[in-house]
């Protein structure tokens, strides 16, 4: 059979299409991969930039976590420290000393005014009322004078029963100790009369005497491992201790160079020289009237009055209820 010339043409025109068709289908294919090869690279680069940035955010997210620690860590050390200085200094006085990263000198030597208190009376309530009347009569003496003492920033040496213990320009200076003292004294007495009163309608005779003196003393931690105790050891001490165990209710008796520094401040009456125990010869001592009217007008504790004054003039009245139940105190 003779196939025609037409027909044998177009077969050979399809079989090059077809091929040219088979070609081009490779050549696509070889091109599809290699750009599939291209992107894969891609991939590959974008995903290795991807996990080192991570690994750079991982390790600065570790330092960061360090450094928050540490911080941390630092926090809790100074509340540490700051708990601590609260059992010598007042707040503020504490939040300075943490603020300047200052230690308490583990020894020197400083002039300082110590001033010592307590009540009169105490050791007779204490064997006559009931236990827990005592108690609640130190816990209100105690928080009230503990106010006082946090206003004029002094700092509790120690604290005894009804004896307190008050120094100032230790461990921070204070540029007048002495007369600091004397103002934290009178404002206590200011704050005292008006607890004796309402003491003395539930039957208690209490009073309340200060002692002041100036001089030098040693200051040093003392105690064991895990409880250090702030004292001062020295005659001031000592004077200011003795000169308290001789004045009555209401006196603040300074000693001779504490009342040298404040003499022209500060109203006084001369109690003469008194025979103090523990020590060879008399000891001349002054008793605190009340500020004179230039320290007066220059720094006035709040509530303060004049001593003279004092003792005809009726002191603020107190909301015992709120402190000291009557029915409390007197039931057995």
């Amino acid at each position: 059979m003779v196939i025609p010339v037409d027909r044998q043409q177009n077969r050979r025109i399809r079989g090059r299409r077809q091929e040219k068709t088979f070609v081009a289908g490779h050549v696509c294919a070889a091109s599809l991969f290699s750009r599939s090869l291209r992107e894969s690279d891609e991939s590959k680069l974008r995903l290795k930039a991807f996990a080192g940035n991570l690994l750079s955010r991982v390790s600065a997210l570790i330092k960061w976590n360090k450094l928050l620690t540490s911080r941390l860590q630092a926090q809790v050390e100074q509340l540490d420290r700051l708990n601590r200085l609260r059992k010598f200094l007042s707040p503020q006085v504490a939040e300075v000393v943490i603020s300047n990263d200052q230690e308490l000198t583990p020894s020197c030597r400083r002039e300082i005014s110590a001033l010592f208190c307590d009540l009169r009376g105490f050791t007779a309530l204490s064997d006559n009322a009931p236990p827990e009347a005592v108690l609640d009569v130190l816990r209100v003496y105690h928080q009230a004078m503990g106010e006082q003492i946090d206003e004029f920033n002094g700092t509790i040496e120690h604290r005894a029963g009804d004896g307190i213990m008050v120094m100032f320009n230790a461990p921070l200076p204070c540029k007048d100790p002495a007369m600091e003292a004397v103002r934290l004294a009178i404002a206590m007495r200011t704050r005292m009369r008006g607890l004796t009163r309402e003491w003395r309608k539930l039957g208690y005779e209490l009073g309340f005497g200060v002692g002041v003196s100036l001089g030098y003393a040693t200051l040093t931690t003392v105690g064991s491992e895990g409880r250090l105790d702030y004292v001062a050891n020295g005659r001031a001490v000592n004077l200011a201790s003795r000169l308290c165990d001789e004045a009555t209710d209401g006196q603040i008796l300074l000693s001779e160079p504490a009342y040298g520094a404040v003499k022209e401040r500060v109203e006084t009456d001369c109690v003469g020289d008194l025979t103090l125990k523990g020590f060879g010869h008399p000891v001349k001592a002054f008793d605190v009237v009340g500020l004179s009217r230039r320290d007066s007008s220059a720094r006035r504790p709040e509530g303060y009055q004049d001593h003279a004054r004092d003792n005809q003039e009726s002191a603020p009245q107190l909301k015992w209820s709120q402190w000291l139940p009557e029915e409390e105190i007197r039931s057995d």
